[in-house]
């Protein structure tokens, strides 16, 4: 039987029904210098942050996209604690104040908003920071198409 408390943080070296630390500290939540001090080692690596991909995304001009659906983790900090930003890379087809991202805990979504009369491709940036400054990015395309107005 897996035992997650104190104490079996502090036996884990010792007792089998105590997972190994990471796993101590993902489903138990013990923070990192408690599992250094039960296992007697200097706390020397934080888990980065997780973030799903995003697929390439195409609207037509003067559109917005739908809400994109995206999902962050982290091992050691709560997930309403990360910091989720997004940056463009042609700020004239997509101004970031045009870039609104939404949800609390794992589930988050991006709503983008190109330029008035906007053409062309654009790469978005999507980065989540853990309270450790651990940062994890992962980027997508969007292209704005043409209509006839």
């Amino acid at each position: 039987m897996l035992r997650c408390d104190s104490a079996c943080a502090k036996a884990a070296p010792f007792d089998s029904t105590c997972p190994a630390p990471r796993f101590v500290n993902r489903w138990c939540r013990v923070p990192a210098v408690a599992l250094a001090l039960a296992w007697g080692t200097a706390v020397t690596h934080a888990d980065p942050p997780t973030i799903t991909s995003i697929a390439n995304q195409s609207v037509l001009e003067d559109t917005a996209t739908s809400a994109i659906p995206f999902t962050v983790d982290d091992l050691e900090t709560p997930v309403a604690s990360l910091v989720v930003t997004a940056t463009s890379s042609d700020p004239s087809i997509l101004p970031v104040a045009n870039i609104t991202i939404a949800g609390a805990g794992a589930d988050r979504t991006i709503h983008l908003t190109p330029a008035p009369n906007a053409l062309g491709a654009v790469s978005v940036t999507v980065r989540v920071t853990d309270l450790d400054a651990q940062i994890t990015t992962t980027t997508f395309q969007l292209q704005v198409t043409p209509v006839n107005d």
